[in-house]
C-alpha cells in the first residue's frame, strides 16, 4: 500500500480515487495491509462477471477495492450486517467505505439479477 502525498490516505498504486494524485512515484507499493488497516467484505460471488461489475461499481464511485479469494479471507470482517461471503471471489474495501460500498453494491444487484451488466 501507498500513501497519498497529498490526503495521506492508504491506497493501491496508480491513482488516489480521494484526490486523483498519482501514486504511483511514491516509494513502498507494497500490497500487503498496513498496520491498523481493516477491510470489510461487501460482495462475493463465483461468477467471474458479476466480481468485475461490481468491481467497476465501486471503483466508479472512487471506492478502492480489494479482490480476494475465500481463502485468503476466511477471517475477513463484514461489520454489522449479514453480507454473505460464500462465493470463491470476495470484493473488500476499507472498512471506512464499507457502507457506502453496501449501498452500491445493494443497488447494483438488480442489474446482477437481470442480466443488464
Amino acid at each position: 500500500m501507498n500513501e497519498c502525498p497529498t490526503c495521506g490516505r492508504k491506497v493501491r498504486d496508480g491513482v488516489c480515487p480521494y484526490c486523483e494524485e498519482d501514486v504511483a512515484h511514491v516509494a513502498s507499493a507494497d500490497p500487503t495491509p498496513v498496520s491498523g488497516e481493516s477491510f470489510v467484505g461487501v460482495f462475493s460471488s463465483d461468477n467471474e462477471r458479476q466480481a468485475d461489475f461490481i468491481i467497476s461499481a465501486l471503483e466508479a464511485e472512487g471506492i478502492p477495492v480489494h479482490r480476494e479469494s475465500s481463502e485468503a479471507v476466511s477471517g475477513l470482517g463484514h461489520g454489522d450486517d449479514d453480507t454473505d461471503l460464500t462465493g470463491k471471489i470476495v470484493i473488500a474495501v476499507d472498512e471506512e467505505d464499507a457502507d457506502r460500498a453496501r449501498e452500491i453494491v445493494e443497488a447494483s444487484e438488480h442489474e446482477l439479477d437481470t442480466g443488464n451488466h
